[in-house]
């Protein structure tokens, strides 16, 4: 996990820190404050408190993780709350916050908990619908993303590498043979990469475009039909074949790749000498933020 430090002098806070998900609830106080007591970044105004999760997640599991946190997703219900909020990102930051436009395209409903909320601060040409973004960001101002959209702080992670969880992730943009794949990213200071759960898979898709592939590091090269997935040493159990696959069927398809043909976000079997690009991934560094 990431470690964060946040330095007082009298009331003044030095950050620099990038969020995925600000959650918010009732506690008496009656001023901003930085509460060093508890883990975790607290922020309170007024008689509520917040913090903003270090880890990224899309919009649906950023509303559960705020429950898991005793709390809700926010949402702004003024200038000086939205101002408040905005304060406490660096100038990349990007947070959800609790409004959607789920149900009925085009009709935004914001709210805390079951508490509606009637303050918007949409930034020019918002919110702007390029396809299926229905659900609401705060940077300064608001902006509509697509719901599956990870939030996330790349700023543990090397240059070209992106940030999820504890790791970091990077999709070349030279495609390899599956061997050459492995190499490459060991030459990058990391290993071939294997999704170990939904979520993640997700995220990886994201990192390259539509109707592409990455090769993963699953294969059934020594015993056809029994796939192993792997981090490095580590097996991993998780598996998401697309309907019909691994079916094997030019032949001697070996090796896996996650693609986003079609828009689906599976796995596929194929030739280990096809080329593709490589999904590499290493441990994040801990980032020290003052």
């Amino acid at each position: 996990m990431y470690v964060v430090f946040f330095i007082l002098s009298s009331t003044t806070l030095l950050y620099n820190c990038s969020f995925g998900v600000l959650a918010s609830q009732d506690q008496q106080c009656v001023t901003f404050l930085y509460d060093s007591s508890s883990p975790g970044s607290r922020y309170y105004l007024g008689n509520s408190w917040y913090r903003a999760t270090e880890t990224g997640f899309p919009w649906f599991e950023a509303r559960d993780e705020c429950r898991k946190l005793g709390g809700v997703l926010a949402a702004p219900s003024s200038a000086q709350e939205n101002e408040f909020i905005a304060h406490q990102m660096p100038p990349e930051g990007i947070l959800w916050i609790d409004c959607n436009d789920l149900d009925v395209e085009g009709r935004w409903k914001c709210r805390e908990g079951n508490v509606e909320v009637a303050y918007r601060n949409w930034d020019d040409g918002e919110p702007s619908n390029e396809g299926d973004e229905d659900c609401a960001v705060l940077t300064k101002r608001w902006e509509n993303q697509q719901c599956s959209t990870f939030m996330r702080d790349d700023s543990s992670c090397p240059e070209s590498w992106h940030s999820w969880g504890i790791s970091c992730y990077r999709v070349t943009e030279t495609r390899f043979t599956w061997s050459d794949a492995k190499d490459e990213c060991r030459n990058l200071g990391g290993v071939l990469g294997a999704p170990s759960s939904d979520q993640e898979n997700e995220f990886i898709a994201q990192l390259f475009p539509l109707d592409d592939a990455v090769w993963i590091d699953c294969n059934d090269i020594e015993d056809e039909g029994r796939w192993k997935c792997r981090e490095g040493n580590v097996e991993v159990a998780y598996r998401n074949w697309y309907p019909g696959e691994p079916n094997n069927y030019q032949g001697d398809e070996d090796c896996a790749v996650l693609a986003s043909w079609r828009n689906e976000r599976q796995w596929h079997d194929g030739k280990c000498s096809r080329l593709e690009k490589a999904l590499c991934k290493m441990a994040g560094r801990p980032v020290l933020h003052v």
